[in-house]
């Protein structure tokens, strides 16, 4: 009887649909829960655009956003898909970062992280948001973090710019209820 309560409890943790229910898909067509050896069967290998590694597979320039083709981590660590990953990635010159972009790309899909859907819960906010000097005092950080819900997927968008470097990445993964 404790191995099926277990065995329960390691499935809703990874947020896999319980029967009856549909998967919740945070990519694309890449859903909680799949097994990496499915992943790897949706985007095959190809030199230069799609990698497996035991992990995690990366898809690179997969989508546009602005100018800019990030990169995609889709992570498995113990064998199923947990979350992704997309992020910034400098490829020739001028450097194109497009951070901008994708925030509004996220906005445009996503409405603002200040607001509520149509049952009246938060649909996210604003983490962290402002500037930061480190040791260097000559140097100024700006880092936002914000993030929404949507469909059962919690949706993160971290920005920083350091002495005009803007790097960005957006992280999907179920979102979950820790009960208090």
């Amino acid at each position: 009887m404790r191995w099926r309560t277990h065995v329960a409890f390691v499935v809703a943790a990874y947020g896999v649909a319980a029967h009856g229910q549909e998967p919740v898909t945070l990519w694309r067509d890449i859903q909680v829960g799949m097994s990496a050896a499915k992943v790897w069967e949706l985007y095959p290998e190809q030199k230069g655009a799609v990698h497996h590694k035991p992990k995690l597979t990366l898809i690179e320039g997969v989508q546009e956003v602005g100018r800019c083709h990030p990169d995609v981590h889709v992570d498995h660590p113990n064998g199923v898909v947990d979350k992704v990953i997309i992020y910034s990635r400098y490829r020739g010159f001028p450097k194109e970062t497009c951070g901008g972009e994708a925030y509004k790309a996220l906005l445009g899909k996503y409405g603002s992280p200040h607001g509520d859907d149509e049952a009246g819960r938060p649909t996210g906010g604003v983490v962290s948001s402002g500037l930061f000097r480190g040791l260097d005092t000559r140097r100024i950080q700006r880092d936002t973090k914000q993030t929404w819900v949507s469909n059962g997927v919690l949706i993160t968008f971290e920005r920083w710019d350091a002495g005009g470097n803007d790097r960005w990445f957006i992280t999907y993964e179920a979102s979950r209820d820790i009960g208090l």
